[in-house]
């Protein structure tokens, strides 16, 4: 199913002494691409964060382009990827290590499920897990 979307999503990110949930409510455009699918979206938490994100998924692999951090991350469960996420002390490289990455579109409600851990030389930062729900308008 394609067109416009409802989007939810919800984060929780564990790391070196605590650990944070998220969730974050918007719109989005879901497009059918070839093998895969493109999800352009925008959602705001209840505490006003705000949040732009462009997702292509494809090939067992998801590229996500947070467009307000300004930075791109490729999830790919075959292999480490790195990101590169500007700070304001400079870029901050890290590996990426993706467990697990599905995703179910073609019914209400569609579903992905990413669930990564980021780390910098060997230390996890944060242990990742977001599920993004979408329902059609």
């Amino acid at each position: 199913m394609e067109g416009h979307v409802n989007v939810t999503i919800l984060s929780r990110s564990r790391y070196e002494g605590g650990e944070d949930k998220l969730a974050f409510a918007g719109k989005g455009l879901l497009r059918r691409e070839g093998e895969g699918w493109h999800l352009r979206y925008t959602a705001a938490s209840p505490d006003g964060s705000h949040l732009a994100t462009d997702l292509r998924l494809e090939n067992g692999v998801a590229t996500l382009r947070n467009i307000t951090g300004n930075y791109t991350m490729m999830l790919d469960e075959k292999k480490i990827t790195q990101a590169r996420i500007p700070t304001a002390m400079g870029t901050l490289t890290m590996d990426v290590h993706t467990r697990s990455l599905t995703w179910q579109l073609e019914e209400t409600p569609g579903r992905i499920i990413m669930d990564y851990t980021l780390t910098v030389l060997g230390q996890t930062v944060s242990d990742l897990h977001l599920t993004v729900y979408l329902t059609y308008e």
